[in-house]
Formats: C-alpha cells, sequence, structure tokens
C-alpha cells in the first residue's frame, strides 16, 4: 500500500469539510502501520541496523561537480572513502558483519576481509609477466614515494597460470626505481635482489653469494692490541679434533640423504680448541662450531709446517756442507 492522504478539503453532506473523525483515525493507523513497516530496514540518521542491499541511485548531491566523496564510516573510523564520478555506472558493494568488513571493487577484482586481513586478488590472466601487484603501502617523506610492494610475479614468459609458474615478490621502491627485493621463488629457494647481486638460499641448505660472506671483521684496527698473541700449537690443536664422515639424522643438515665429512663439535674441539666451538645453537641445545675461527687455527698450523720445514731444510743442508767436508778430506 500507499500511505492514504486526509482529505481536509471536500466538502461533506453535514456541511463540514474533509474526512470524518473516523475515516480519518483509520487512515492514520493505517499509514503509521506502513511506516512502521518501512522503518524496520531504513537508513537512519544515527545507529540503528540496515539487513538486505543498500543502492545509494542518482545524485548525491546538487551542483554541477560531477565526483563527490562517499564515505562509509563507525563512529570516527573511517572504513572506506572514494571520489565517485555521478556520471558513470561506477558500482561499490560492501558486506558489513559487525566488528569487520568485506569490500569487493570492481566485477571479479581485489576483495579485502578485515576479520582475517585477507586480501584476494583477480584472476592474474595469461600474459602477465613483469609483476602483478597485490598491495602497496606507500610513505611519503618530501616529494618521494617511498612504497612496499608485493607481486605476484611469472619469471619465465608462459601462459600458464598454475602457482608453479609464479614466483612471490616483496620489494622497496623509492619512486619508480626498485631498491631491493625478497623472492620466494617457485622451485622452493628464497632469493635477495640488492642492486645487481642475488643472493640465492638453496632449499637443500646451500647459500650462494656472488660476493662473499663478511663475518664479524677482521682489520686490527678494531681489535684488542693487547689482547693479541699469537696461537701455538695449532698443529697439535687440530690432531686432536675429532673428524668424520657419515650422515645425520632425520630432521638435520640434509636429514640423512648423504655422506658427509665432520668436524665434530664434542669434547675433544672444547679440550683443544675452545675458541671455536658455539653451544647450544642448533634447536637451544646442540653445539656448532665457528668457521672463521676454525680458519685461523688453520692458518696458524700451516705456519707451523712451514717452519718446520724450513728447520729442516737448514739441517739437512748443514749435514750435506759437513759431508762435503769430510768427503773430500777423504
Amino acid at each position: 500500500m500507499a500511505l492514504q492522504p486526509i482529505d481536509i478539503d471536500t466538502p461533506q453532506p453535514n456541511g463540514k469539510r474533509g474526512d470524518p473523525a473516523r475515516v480519518m483515525a483509520q487512515k492514520i493507523n493505517e499509514n503509521d502501520s506502513y511506516l512502521d513497516e518501512l522503518a524496520s530496514g531504513a537508513l537512519q540518521r544515527s545507529g540503528g541496523t540496515i539487513s538486505g542491499d543498500l543502492y545509494l541511485q542518482g545524485a548525491l548531491v546538487t551542483g554541477t561537480d560531477s565526483n563527490v566523496n562517499m564515505t562509509i564510516a563507525s563512529d570516527a573510523n573511517v572504513l572506506y572513502t572514494e571520489a565517485i564520478n555521478r556520471n558513470t555506472s561506477t558500482r561499490k558493494q560492501w558486506n558489513a558483519y559487525a566488528s569487520s568488513f568485506n569490500l569487493t571493487v570492481g566485477s571479479g577484482a581485489v576483495t579485502f576481509n578485515t576479520a582475517q586481513l585477507l586480501a584476494v586478488s583477480p584472476i592474474v590472466g595469461a600474459g602477465q609477466y613483469n609483476g602483478f601487484i597485490l598491495g602497496r603501502w606507500e610513505a611519503r617523506p618530501g616529494d618521494n614515494a617511498d612504497a612496499m610492494e608485493m607481486h605476484y610475479f611469472r619469471e619465465e614468459n608462459a601462459n600458464s597460470t598454475s602457482w608453479s609458474a609464479f614466483n612471490w615478490r616483496l620489494q622497496r621502491k623509492v619512486d619508480a626505481t626498485v631498491q631491493q627485493i625478497i623472492e620466494f621463488h617457485r622451485l622452493g629457494r628464497i632469493d635477495l635482489l640488492v642492486g645487481n647481486s642475488r643472493f640465492q638460499f638453496q632449499p637443500g641448505g646451500n647459500a650462494v653469494a656472488p660476493g662473499n660472506f663478511v663475518n664479524g671483521g677482521s682489520d686490527p684496527a678494531i681489535k684488542d692490541a693487547a689482547s693479541l698473541r699469537p696461537i701455538i700449537n695449532a698443529t697439535d690443536a687440530l690432531l686432536g679434533l675429532n673428524t668424520r664422515i657419515g650422515r645425520y639424522l632425520e630432521g638435520f643438515g640434509d636429514g640423512g640423504k648423504a655422506d658427509r665429512a665432520f668436524v665434530m663439535a664434542d669434547d675433544a674441539m672444547r679440550a683443544h680448541t675452545p675458541e671455536v666451538i658455539i653451544e647450544d645453537v642448533i634447536q637451544d641445545q646442540y653445539a656448532g662450531w665457528a668457521t672463521d675461527q676454525l680458519i685461523a687455527y688453520l692458518v696458524a698450523a700451516h705456519r707451523e709446517g712451514v717452519e718446520r720445514e724450513r728447520q729442516l731444510q737448514i739441517t739437512i743442508d748443514a749435514m750435506a756442507d759437513r759431508i762435503a767436508v769430510l768427503e773430500g778430506g777423504a
């Protein structure tokens, strides 16, 4: 039904104008019932709950400007705001649930769910090889745009839409220039791209660096000069270490797939090269050892070996001279 207007002008047989009192009361009751039914799903000025679909159609404001701001907010918290062009058929759809909301922009485009912090991209079509941007977090230090971007990146020029054809990338970009990239590669490795260098961490446990890994630093200028002293008996120290060939247990190293050569981080290492061992470094309970520390012992042991050879050569030369003298006297 529609609202029933109350007649106040039509002449009546009794000489009065408008609806009789009873007819007027009936119309008022019918209008109240109709308005009460509408109010159950109406958009109120403040508070209240809307069920079903909400459509904003036609001109939102008067005037000649085709762009207006549409904002959805909860109290002082703005959930979404966007400039809408009234001259286009742009349509937005929201589904609100208590303290969270889902937002779908466009047909089959990005969906966002605040309850799960979940962003779902559109279907990535074939032929998009340079990186489909799923998210961008942007800062504005002065006139620059300093941003983090998340890409779903097809490395090879292929039409496959399978996950196995794509890598994930998290990259920093200043204005239009990419600074660094962390890439989760489809083959299982993790790559770090810094400038023109690519560092690779392989699923088998190997790391590949185009340059060098620097541990700590070996410049004498950063050492306590008063504490420096030579490594002595390095050869004996290395000879005391426990070296073996064998395999890892499952869950360690390569999982026991192949034989490996081990320098054991055990009591022998604690006794002979205590600076080398690192306690509780594997799963907070098993010992390991520092490569750079063991190298120092290897260099010192080599130097001791060279010195022994030099002294031996001196002895041999002296004996050869004495033999030559004795043979000459004969």
